[in-house]
């Protein structure tokens, strides 16, 4: 079973992240992503696309470092590489794409959201932030 859903009201299409945790981005996840963003990109019916958090704590909690610690050196390139495509398909999206920031937006979940064209954040809940600086990950 996959971590996202779609639902349309009108020509929006609403995509909610859950993982039922943090929303964190592995190999499984971001390869869903990214097919869905084909799929939305394609889909006439579709004129924008509203990105958002299943659940309330957490829009997107950036990599899944247990996960990647898993992982081969190679398979982490290959990973890594998925991540470059992610964010580079998202700023070449060519329809409206909006951040509905409706929790943590930490690491790669906070530099998504900047790949897009429009973010909108709750005030009385979450973080967004970029930890990698804090701790020299370039």
């Amino acid at each position: 079973m996959g971590v996202l859903s779609r639902t349309m009201q009108g020509p929006v299409a609403i995509v909610s992240i859950n993982d039922g945790k943090e929303n964190r981005f592995n190999g499984d996840s971001i390869a869903e992503v990214r097919a869905e963003f084909a799929a939305l990109e394609k889909d006439q019916s579709v004129g924008s696309v509203v990105i958002t958090g299943g659940g309330e704590k957490f829009f997107c909690n950036g990599l899944d470092l247990p996960w990647m610690l898993t992982r081969t050196r190679q398979e982490l390139e290959l990973f890594l590489a998925e991540v470059s495509g992610l964010l580079r398909e998202t700023v070449l999206f060519a329809k409206p794409l909006i951040a509905a920031i409706n929790g943590h937006a930490f690491g790669l979940g906070s530099i998504w959201s900047c790949a897009m064209d429009f973010r909108l954040m709750r005030a009385d809940r979450g973080y967004a932030c970029f930890p990698e600086f804090d701790v020299n990950i370039p």
